[in-house]
């Protein structure tokens, strides 16, 4: 049996999304862009364990950067933010879903 090419995809964004830190920012991002500091400050980790996250999902393909001055801002990517329902809370993978509560 084949995978899917969306099968595929599915499951290499469902590992880089299993990591609760991950996600975590993930949800940060859906709200606003952050730079690092921001985003270690909310979710109360050391600047370099959050950088380690962001490259993660920055070569995952789920968050961009961008540079303003010395500080470098994240973002979801366009693609990322098309699977994401903000009346639900909830990113649609379409083989699976992930809704966030709260």
């Amino acid at each position: 049996m084949k995978f899917l090419p969306i099968q595929k995809e599915c499951a290499e964004l469902l590992k880089v999304l299993g990591d609760s830190i991950r996600l975590r920012i993930v949800y940060i991002l859906f709200e606003n862009e952050f730079c690092v500091s921001d985003i270690a400050k909310a979710l109360k980790l050391s600047q370099p364990h959050a950088s380690h996250h962001l490259k993660i999902l920055k070569n995952s393909g789920i968050v961009d950067a961008r540079r303003e001055g010395h500080k470098v801002y994240y973002l979801l990517t366009p693609k990322m933010l098309s699977k994401f329902s903000t009346d639900t809370r909830t990113i649609d993978l379409k083989c699976c879903s992930i809704k966030f509560r709260g």
